[in-house]
């Protein structure tokens, strides 16, 4: 990051593994225009294993706590106004997937907060919506 000061935020693919999942590497974005495209859908990068550059991090604003299970996708939709993101090709994270897991167990839950997260930050395909949609608490 020292090298590119426009990189604000820099991840890495990450080695999943689990009793019911065979061992893979995942396959995330690896530009920043793949990342910004690929976050109108999905969270791009893999948040165990983030590199923010701090002020850039504090400009945008840390976690904002009323998009339970979509914290991080929103404050990544946050940070991609404030410059270059970046994925790393080689897996620096083994992550371990089963079925207990907060991701797992919530997942309905947690996909209308990341949509709401996505509208927040007005980075829906076609910018249908422009405001927070509003879901019940958790």
């Amino acid at each position: 990051m020292t090298v590119n000061p426009k990189l604000v935020c820099l991840g890495s693919q990450v080695k999943l593994f689990g009793p019911n999942t065979r061992e893979t590497i995942s396959c995330l974005p690896k530009y920043d225009w793949e990342i910004r495209a690929e976050n109108k859908v999905v969270n791009p990068m893999a948040h165990p294993w983030l590199t923010h550059r701090k002020s850039a991090l504090l400009d945008a604003g840390l976690y904002n706590k009323s998009y339970f299970m979509a914290e991080d996708h929103e404050m990544i939709g946050r940070l991609l106004c404030k410059g270059k993101f970046l994925n790393l090709d080689e897996p620096l994270t083994k992550y371990r997937i089963h079925e207990n897991q907060m991701s797992s167990y919530l997942r309905e839950e947690g996909y209308p907060l990341e949509l709401s997260a996505l509208a927040e930050n007005n980075l829906l395909p076609g910018g249908v919506y422009s405001k927070k949609m509003e879901f019940p608490s958790f």
